[in-house]
């Protein structure tokens, strides 16, 4: 009852919001605004729009010309005329307002737009007001049929259309953009009715210069027709497309193919069209195509060459010969057509078309007709073997293929190209048989001229033994790779690790390659590498330096010394090969790299070879130990680390940058152990100029810790940081926090040298000498400053600065150092502001090891005012522009400083907002964010807010993969002396 009197309150106090401005009324000004011109008023008392109103937003939704009145509704509420405030006669009446208000809603959505909360129909008189009747709507041009250009409309059997749309949008490129949301869909060919039904809704049929809307039926059909595929790509169909808004009757109904064209039988004209060339005829009634073709896009298809006889099908329907009306005989065969499109069908699929919904086989005759073997189809020049340059394919045992591939790639570019799309599951090396795979198919072996196209059996392995990692990267297997579809007979198996080559073995020269240098040899038989090696690709690896013998290993392989191919002594050892590729494995899959497939160490020599004691290995200088500076792991109790890592960075901002993808799991302190495990990982400790690994059972605990938190984060543990691979011995447990007080006790050197407090963020706290101007050892200062300035507590600067920068006599004087419940509460108040600055409690400030009494108290700490009274200031965030309080006061409850940080940061949510999950999810974050000024201080929205708006918007959130954020976390608000619901409701 407390919300709905509130509510009512507010209602009622609306209307009263412009009329307080009495000072104005005689205060007459030029009306200025473009959009409100010519609508039976000049002059204003508001022209810059009443205070409340962002007048920007005000001109975007005029301007979508969502209802006749759109702009007399806005405009004398918003920008009134002068009077009106005494005489309803000048104000819209309440039953216009609803009209247009019911008429634009589906456009506002379909734009992002909202009606503004402050305006509320129900505020406005019912009688002696502006009617509709009554409107000085300057008058505009009746909009005229026009030819449809949008690509994927372009061949409906109808070829006119009207704007605006239902949608609102007022050209043809407006509407080709909104429509690409719903590409993937149509590609899919989910629904035969899809495209007509988004085609009727987007460039609807024109007739007698009024727009035929879709009916309901056709609508239903699509939608339950793709509710699969919507489910499948994640796709919400549109609210702005809900079917209860479309009619039953006079609608457009699914448009079914149209048949042949009687007129301009006897107007015979040359074919013009370049791909229609040479197939047995010269002349065409239609040398632009039929009416309801893309000529460009027919074109398009025909140039994929999915089949022989691709031209003849396209060609005879789209540019048909002349007299073929009556002449089946010109006509291509039904069953021809249907061999073409199904034979077709995974190339378009795979070059982003589809074939024309019109061109419907079943037209076609069944005899009587243009057959397979009657094609006049002119000689194409035989494809001819090519070497593989598709990166991912370069190791291959076979290194030449040919195109067009399988899937219609006329190049190795737009093979490689399109492979990419496969990276993360190769990289991931899901399945030893997913590369061979792939490669066959975008890059297929070149046989006698022919491509050798994968086996089945090859293509089911990949599949299944990758479903799970498909699963969690949300990958869908593409429909043309479906395995159904490859044979089982002359087709590529899983290539085996090459033999060696016996070839050019007398013809030595230089060793030229860089990382090949110093290893006992000059001279090789292939200073360019083996043939199906790829030489940058081993320079990458050997760079990763991840063995002392990483170089050995690869170059004796890839540029053999003159002679090893007859003398096994001058081969690396197979156990070498096998102990360097095992050393490798976490490095290469943390750089993204993998071991070559054609370098398999079983096919060396076991003996009589390169082993580890013979190796010419040029002495590299010892790593040292070196400062910490990568910032999340500043505050450890070591402060020393050493470079390269076990994921084989060598330099900490390789880490740092490395180290980046946990920050959300960091962020979220799912668990004590995951920071000093990380750490210990990509900056370990440096114990006697080694690096000391972190124990397996910190892994373990860190990862299970943090397993929910992984899952709603939709993350994944990283395979180089499998648990397995850590060791039980020597090396780094969980780092223990140590007292805060321990560092300064430790250097008895420096006790009595008292400095001055340097910090600026800490002078004025009640004492000017520390020990530690600099912090104490294990802190990062700079760290320490950004939360201090994040003022999320009066006593945050006394609680960091004795702590951090303590007074001198604290090691032994406990009335020096913060209590420990004041710790708690400072820390407590805090997080939700830490976390929306992305910040965290610095790991080794733990408020248990500080003192429960004789210490310094909240009334004890004398604090000097340094920073002004923040004052009540205007809001300028555009979400919250139109509230019915206009001043808010910074900092916000989150530590923004200044409503520009705060506009960034609830910019977030718009989407949200405008989809209008919840009526109170607005007020609720502008109370957030920008928060009423009572008084010169900032009022906290209610727990019941915050509750009201997380129940309806946490669900759709869900759906999406986020979680409603910690900060927002509404256990953290009160339900006393805060902001409810003000907003007025809508009608």
């Amino acid at each position: 009852m407390k919300h709905v009197f509130l509510l009512v309150v507010s209602l009622l106090q609306s209307p009263q919001l412009a009329r307080t401005q009495t000072h104005d009324k005689t205060i007459c000004k030029p009306l200025t605004t473009s959009f409100c011109q010519g609508l039976g008023y000049s002059t204003s008392p508001h022209p810059d729009g009443v205070q409340g109103f962002n007048l920007r937003q005000i001109g975007q939704i005029v301007e979508t010309a969502c209802s006749p009145h759109i702009a007399t509704v806005m405009c004398r509420v918003v920008v009134p005329e002068c009077g009106s405030e005494s005489d309803s006669r000048k104000k819209p009446c309440r039953a216009l307002c609803q009209k247009v208000k019911k008429d634009c809603e589906f456009t506002l959505m379909a734009k992002w737009l909202f009606w503004p909360v402050r305006l509320g129909c129900d505020t406005l008189p019912e009688s002696d007001c502006v009617q509709d009747e009554g409107l000085l709507v300057p008058p505009v041009p009746p909009s005229t049929c026009q030819r449809i250009t949008m690509p994927i409309c372009a061949d409906l059997p109808y070829t006119e259309t009207i704007l605006p749309n239902v949608l609102g949008h007022k050209t043809q490129d407006e509407a080709a953009t909104a429509i690409r949301q719903f590409s993937s869909l149509v590609r899919g060919q989910c629904s035969s009715h899809l495209k007509p039904f988004l085609c009727s809704v987007y460039t609807p049929k024109c007739v007698s210069g009024r727009a035929q809307p879709p009916c309901r039926s056709l609508c239903e059909k699509a939608k339950s027709e793709c509710a699969t595929s919507m489910t499948n790509h994640r796709f919400q169909w549109p609210e702005a497309l809900k079917c209860e808004a479309f009619t039953t009757e006079s609608c457009e109904q699914s448009l079914q193919s149209v048949g042949t064209q009687t007129d301009d039988r006897t107007r015979c004209k040359p074919v013009t069209t370049s791909f229609c060339q040479g197939l047995g005829y010269s002349t065409t009634p239609h040398p632009d195509g039929v009416q309801g073709f893309n000529l460009r896009q027919i074109g398009q298809i025909v140039e994929t060459a999915c089949s022989p006889h691709i031209a003849t099908v396209m060609c005879r329907v789209v540019v048909p010969e002349c007299d073929s009306e009556s002449d089946s005989r010109k006509k291509p065969c039904r069953a021809l057509c249907q061999k073409v499109k199904k034979d077709c069908e995974s190339t378009l699929t795979a070059k982003w078309l589809f074939w024309p919904m019109r061109l419907g086989c079943e037209t076609l005759p069944e005899s009587d007709c243009v057959q397979d073997e009657g094609l006049l189809v002119p000689p194409v020049p035989s494809p001819t073997c090519q070497r593989i340059t598709v990166p991912l394919c370069a190791d291959l045992p076979h290194n030449e293929t040919i195109m067009p591939n399988v899937l219609g790639h006329k190049t190795q570019d737009e093979a490689a190209t399109a492979i990419r799309q496969f990276s993360s599951l190769v990289r991931g090396q899901c399945s030893s048989h997913l590369k061979p795979f792939l490669c066959s198919v975008y890059t297929p072996k070149c046989v006698s001229g022919r491509a050798q196209p994968p086996c089945r059996s090859l293509c089911e392995k990949a599949k299944s033994e990758c479903a799970t990692s498909m699963t969690n990267l949300r990958f869908q297997w593409p429909e043309a790779l479906k395995c159904e579809a490859f044979t089982t007979e002359s087709c590529e198996q899983l290539p085996q690790p090459a033999t060696k080559q016996t070839d050019d073995g007398t013809s030595c020269k230089p060793v030229t390659t860089s990382f090949c240098q110093g290893l006992g040899y000059s001279t090789t038989p292939h200073p360019d590498g083996v043939q199906g090696f790829n030489l940058r690709q081993i320079g990458q690896i050997v760079e990763t330096a991840c063995s002392p013998h990483i170089a050995i290993v690869m170059c004796r392989v890839v540029v053999p010394e003159c002679g090893s191919e007859s003398d096994s002594r001058k081969k690396p050892c197979r156990a070498l090969c096998q102990k360097v590729k095992k050393d490798c494995e976490s490095t290469l899959r943390a750089k993204w790299l993998f071991w070559p497939m054609r370098l398999g160490c079983e096919t060396l020599q076991e003996s009589d070879c390169v082993q580890d004691e013979g190796l010419l290995v040029p002495p590299v200088p010892s790593p040292t130990c070196q400062r910490i500076t990568v910032p999340l792991c500043a505050d450890l109790p070591y402060t020393e680390t050493i470079m390269p890592n076990v994921l084989g960075h060598k330099t900490q901002d390789e880490a740092a940058t490395a180290i980046r993808q946990f920050s959300s799991l960091v962020r979220g302190q799912c668990s004590s152990h995951l920071k000093p495990f990380l750490c210990s990982v990509y900056t370990p400790k440096c114990v006697s100029g080694r690096a000391q690994p972190p124990c397996r059972s910190l892994c373990e605990k860190a990862k299970s810790e943090c397993a929910t938190s992984m899952t709603n984060l939709r993350f994944q543990w990283p395979e180089a940081l499998k648990c397995e691979a850590f060791t039980t011995e020597s090396c780094e447990r969980v780092v223990s926090q140590l007292p805060v007080s321990q560092p300064a006790r430790t250097r008895i050197d420096d006790k009595t040298s008292c400095k001055p407090v340097t910090a600026n963020f800490c002078q004025g706290l009640g004492y000017s000498t520390t020990l530690h101007p600099d912090g104490v050892q294990g802190f990062n200062l700079r760290e320490i400053g950004q939360i201090v300035e994040t003022a999320c507590s009066p006593h945050i600067a006394i609680v960091m600065c004795r702590v951090v920068v303590p007074e001198c006599g604290s090691e032994s004087d406990s009335r020096k150092k913060p209590c420990r419940a004041l710790c708690q509460k400072v820390k407590k108040d805090c997080e939700p502001a830490l976390r929306a600055k992305r910040l965290s409690w610095p790991f080794k400030l733990r408020c248990e090891s500080l003192p429960e009494s004789n210490c310094v108290q909240v009334q004890d700490v004398q604090v000097t005012p340094t920073l002004p009274t923040p004052t009540c200031q205007r809001i300028t965030v555009p979400l919250c522009a139109d509230l019915p309080y206009t001043e808010t006061i910074m900092p916000n409850i989150l530590g923004h400083k200044t409503q520009d940080e705060a506009g960034l940061e609830v910019h977030q949510f718009s989407p949200l907002v405008n989809v209008e999950c919840s009526p109170h999810l607005k007020p609720f974050l502008c109370s957030v964010y920008t928060p009423k000024c009572v008084s010169g201080r900032r009022q906290a929205p209610c727990r019941a807010l915050c509750e009201q708006a997380r129940s309806s918007c946490e669900p759709l959130m869900r759906s999406f993969g986020y979680q409603w954020p910690d900060s927002l976390n509404c256990e953290a608000f009160t339900s006393e002396s805060c902001e409810q619901v003000t907003l007025q409701s809508g009608n």
